[in-house]
């Protein structure tokens, strides 16, 4: 490729004025700075726009109506000026080589990928494990250029995050951005067709930082975060769009499995709740889709399912 390729970095707030200022000096500290960024309000009722107006640097406010963190991000694509997207949280941090050594990649790789991404640091409440390490994503160099990445799609913990990602705005419109009716999750969904359509590239270094200096209330998510009977539900959704979507016999059967273990996840979450009748209708819903993958779930010492622990070992392939 003739020239660094160009980026739009793009972050979605509510209620996180009091955080912006930090998060933009990390965007415009890097060493191959974004032609813009784009900050995404998400009808916050804080002093958001008046922090935006007072940063430094090609920046663009837009307010919305409050819809969630897929639709903020959404949205931010839409006003993409550039061929390439960068998202970043508010809460987060980019280290200053962050886009300059995806766009090394990019170069090196001739653009054949149409994601990009890094390892991502998580918050110390969450354990402090990079993304990679967690996804059991190793390699030497650079940067591992998968042409087919569906392997990353099944993984039981996939290797991207949001906030490490680069794409391609086509092909972010291609896939159909994120799931907006999904309020956690829509990330695990958006990767999900990406890396089963779209060729992918780990990019080697932790250059993203997660902090947890807000309230959890004022997540773009509502506070979800990754158990109780939302995140069970939205777990259900996203499988059973993946099986209606797909047709490859192996993704069905972990859809399947990943889907069986939502519904108990979820008929657990009904039954502390008080909902007996849903929990049971969940439970049975859960047997009914892979009796085989929740017996094999519950048995001391196998808790990893067969089809997802096949989709584990094709990582290191």
């Amino acid at each position: 490729m003739s020239a660094l390729p160009e980026f739009t970095a793009i972050i979605p707030s509510y209620n996180r004025g009091h955080l912006l200022e930090r998060a933009a000096a990390s965007v415009w500290s890097q060493t191959h700075p974004p032609v813009e960024l784009v900050i995404v309000d998400d009808g916050s009722s804080d002093d958001t726009a008046a922090v935006v107006r007072s940063l430094d640097g090609n920046v663009r406010y837009v307010h919305k109506e409050n819809g969630g963190g897929a639709s903020a991000r959404n949205r931010g694509v839409e006003e993409a000026r550039t061929e390439w997207v960068a998202f970043l949280d508010s809460d987060d941090l980019w280290t200053s080589d962050h886009l300059e050594r995806i766009a090394a990649a990019i170069e090196a790789t001739d653009g054949e990928a149409d994601l990009y991404f890094t390892d991502v640091r998580q918050t110390a409440e969450e354990g402090g494990k990079r993304s990679f390490e967690s996804a059991g994503v190793n390699f030497a160099g650079p940067h591992l250029l998968r042409r087919d990445a569906l392997a990353w799609a099944v993984a039981p913990y996939q290797p991207a995050m949001l906030q490490g990602l680069a794409v391609r705005k086509t092909a972010f419109e291609e896939i159909g951005g994120l799931w907006t009716e999904l309020s956690s999750r829509h990330d695990t969904h958006f990767f999900y067709f990406a890396f089963a359509d779209h060729p992918a590239c780990a990019v080697a270094g932790v250059t993203v930082e997660m902090t947890s200096d807000d309230d959890m209330s004022n997540r773009l998510t509502g506070g979800v975060g990754n158990r109780g009977r939302r995140f069970a539900e939205c777990t259900v959704r996203l499988y059973t769009d993946v099986l209606e979507r797909r047709s490859g016999s192996d993704e069905r059967r972990v859809a399947r499995d990943l889907l069986a273990k939502g519904y108990k996840h979820l008929a657990v979450e009904e039954w502390r709740a008080g909902d007996r009748t849903q929990a049971v209708g969940s439970a049975f819903r859960s047997l009914r889709t892979s009796p085989l993958g929740i017996v094999l779930s519950l048995a001391p010492g196998r808790r990893t399912l067969p089809s997802v622990r096949r989709a584990r070992a094709a990582l290191s392939s």
